[in-house]
C-alpha cells in the first residue's frame, strides 16, 4: 500500500487558519485522494496570561465550540465536493496537571489560574469536549474516523506516551499508532477504487446497449469478472487511459497530514 505523504500540519495551528490553507491549496489544484483532519488542540486552548492577570473575567478558547464545529463540517463537505476522502482524527488525551505547570513554569500566577479554572482537571474535561465533537462530526458527516485517543487511553499508563509539556507524543508513540491510520486509510483507498470500478460499471452497462450482440456480451462479462474479484479479494485497482488494471507497484496517490 504505497503513500505519498505531504505533512501540511503547522505549529499552533487552529481550525479556522487550517481551513484557509485548504481553499489555498485547492485553489491552486493542489489535490489528494486522502485528507487527514487533525483539529482541537490549539482551537480548545485558552489564553492563559490573559486569565492569570483577569481570573474574574469570562474567557474564551482559541475557537469557540459552536464555530470549531461549524468550521470543521465545511472543511468536509469541500473535501468531499472535490471528490477528496477526508479522515477524521480524535484527539490524543492530555495529562492536565503536566499541562498546568508547564505553561505557568515562567511565573503565571497559578493561583488565580485555578481560580478560574476551578480546578486543574478541567483542562483535560474541556480538551475531552472538542474530541467528542470531532467524533460527533465524523459519524454525522458519514466521515472515516481514526481513534488515535482510545488507542492512547487503552494503554495501563497513557501518560508515559506523552513529552515533558504534557500534550505532545513522545515521536515513539505515534510510530507506534501509524499501523491503526494506515489500515484507515487502506480502508479509504479500496473504497475510493471500488466507487471508481462501480461507476465505470455502470458506464459499461450503457455501452453495452450500443453494441453489437456479441461484443456486449464479451464486455459485459469482462465487467462481471472484475467486479467479483475486486469485491471478494480487495485487491486494488488503477485507471489507466480509462482501463481498470489491477494495481501492483502503482503508486496510489497522496495523503496530506
Amino acid at each position: 500500500f504505497p503513500l505519498q505523504i505531504q505533512n501540511k500540519a503547522s505549529f499552533g495551528c487552529t481550525i479556522t487558519k487550517g481551513k484557509k490553507m485548504l481553499e489555498k491549496a485547492l485553489q491552486k489544484e493542489q489535490y489528494s485522494d486522502m485528507i487527514l483532519l487533525e483539529f482541537g488542540g490549539n482551537d480548545c486552548d485558552f489564553q492563559w496570561p490573559q486569565i492569570a492577570a483577569a481570573p474574574e473575567a469570562e474567557h474564551f478558547p482559541n475557537t469557540p465550540l459552536p464555530l470549531f464545529m461549524e468550521t470543521y463540517c465545511s472543511m468536509i463537505r469541500l473535501l468531499q465536493a472535490h471528490n477528496i476522502v477526508p479522515i477524521v482524527v480524535s484527539l490524543p488525551p492530555i495529562d492536565a496537571e503536566r499541562y498546568f505547570a508547564w505553561f505557568t513554569r515562567n511565573g503565571l500566577n497559578q493561583e488565580n489560574i485555578l481560580r478560574w479554572l476551578g480546578d486543574v482537571q478541567m483542562i483535560y474535561r474541556h480538551q475531552e469536549l472538542y474530541s467528542l465533537a470531532v467524533t460527533k462530526i465524523a459519524y454525522e458527516t458519514g466521515s472515516l474516523f481514526a481513534d488515535v485517543r482510545s488507542a492512547f487511553l487503552d494503554k495501563h499508563n497513557y501518560k508515559d506516551l506523552l513529552c515533558e509539556d504534557g500534550i505532545h507524543p513522545f515521536k515513539m508513540a505515534v510510530k507506534g499508532l501509524a499501523v491503526d491510520i494506515r489500515a484507515v486509510c487502506q480502508f479509504a483507498d479500496s473504497n475510493r477504487r471500488k466507487r471508481l470500478f462501480l461507476n465505470q460499471f455502470q458506464h459499461g452497462i450503457a455501452d453495452c446497449l450500443f453494441r453489437a450482440p456479441a461484443a456486449a456480451i464479451h464486455r459485459l462479462i469482462w465487467l462481471i469478472l472484475h467486479l467479483f474479484h475486486l469485491f471478494s479479494s480487495n485487491a486494488p485497482y488503477v485507471s489507466i487511459n480509462g482501463t481498470l488494471i489491477p494495481n501492483q507497484a502503482i503508486e496510489i496517490g497522496t495523503i496530506v497530514l
